[in-house]
């Protein structure tokens, strides 16, 4: 992707979370290379403000990510807000952020839930020389900002590959998604759809999108299963799919015929995978989304990297979670968190 360069926003790779098992590239202030100043230039090491505007600001994911930019926050003398509308409206989001501009932080990290609403409002907000961060999501044009997102896709593959060895390679699957018109919910399905076509005695019957709401998520799981009284599978795009998933396979008395796999990893979902109502679970890395956004937002501020040695893009990993490694060292980093 070509990059517009902004002169208040650019990025470096940070490094990786201490304890974190993800594998991201780590950049520091030591040559020009790893996108640092040269002596020569500027450096500060105020303190600087930092607003994070998310997307649903209660849900698991978001709120472990709050945990992260906490921590970061506390070790990069960052003063830190968090805000966000509680219901997936994006149009409340765009007058959250847009109120956070009034303030006038130093950065904002920003979780766009629809990428032509705040196109305008992100150049806003540049035009006024403030560092932006996009996270977990980007916007319809690039406009020089540093994007973190999650390998979607990959994910995806993973929960299908996941789910069809749970079947054990036949049956029929459902795909319970959310919203058919963000990118993300399109390469989490089509991820899935890769990975599921590896065993060519599945059959995908039937995907609903239930626009990330819980209670159409239990009807449509509920009318799929009357329609299709073999079904042997589902995948749930998000937590609030997954909960409707999982409430309507109990109701129908199906538990643990019907194999689920989800994406994320809230609390809910893992004692759902412990107690057998899930099968599988696909985390994003949420604690080290939040911890890397505000340490990088910090480092820009105080113009302690370069921009042009810098990618536009970071790539956030993931983990498949099964009964098997759930308590593993290994995946305890990819937990979500209900306190931090």
């Amino acid at each position: 992707m070509k990059r517009t360069r902004g002169a208040a926003v650019f990025a470096m790779l940070a490094a990786a979370l201490a304890g974190c098992s993800s594998s991201h590239s780590s950049g520091g202030p030591t040559t020009s290379s790893s996108g640092t100043m040269s002596s020569t230039e500027t450096v500060s090491d105020a303190d600087v403000s930092v607003a994070m505007v998310t997307a649903v600001s209660g849900d698991a994911f978001f709120f472990t990510q709050k945990c992260g930019a906490q921590a970061a926050a506390a070790k990069y003398r960052v003063n830190f807000t968090y805000q966000g509308p509680t219901s997936a409206d994006y149009a409340a989001e765009v007058s959250v952020f847009n109120a956070v501009l009034t303030k006038k932080p130093d950065a904002v990290i920003l979780v766009p839930f629809n990428g032509t609403a705040f196109l305008q409002p992100v150049k806003t907000a540049m035009t006024n020389g403030m560092v932006v961060v996009l996270n977990n999501a980007g916007l319809t044009q690039d406009v020089g900002t540093r994007l973190y997102v999650t390998d979607e896709v990959g994910l995806g593959k993973l929960a299908g590959e996941g789910l069809g060895k749970q079947m054990g390679g036949t049956g029929t699957v459902a795909i319970i998604a959310g919203d058919p018109t963000l990118i993300t919910a399109q390469q989490r399905v089509q991820g899935f759809k890769e990975g599921i076509a590896e065993f060519p005695n599945i059959k995908v019957v039937a995907t609903a999108y239930s626009k990330s709401d819980s209670a159409k998520a239990a009807s449509d799981t509920a009318s799929i299963i009357q329609a299709h009284p073999d079904l042997a599978g589902i995948f749930a795009t998000d937590i609030a799919d997954a909960q409707g998933a999982a409430s309507a396979i109990q109701a129908a008395g199906l538990k643990g015929k019907v194999k689920l796999v989800a994406y994320d990893a809230s609390p809910d979902e893992v004692a759902g995978l412990k107690s057998g109502l899930y099968q599988g679970l696909v985390a994003q890395d949420p604690y080290n989304y939040g911890y890397q956004t505000v340490k990088f937002a910090a480092e820009a501020v105080r113009k302690q990297i370069n921009p042009s040695t810098l990618p536009y893009k970071v790539t956030m990993s993931g983990k498949f979670i099964d009964a098997g490694n759930v308590d593993s060292p290994e995946v305890k980093p990819f937990l979500y968190r209900s306190t931090c």
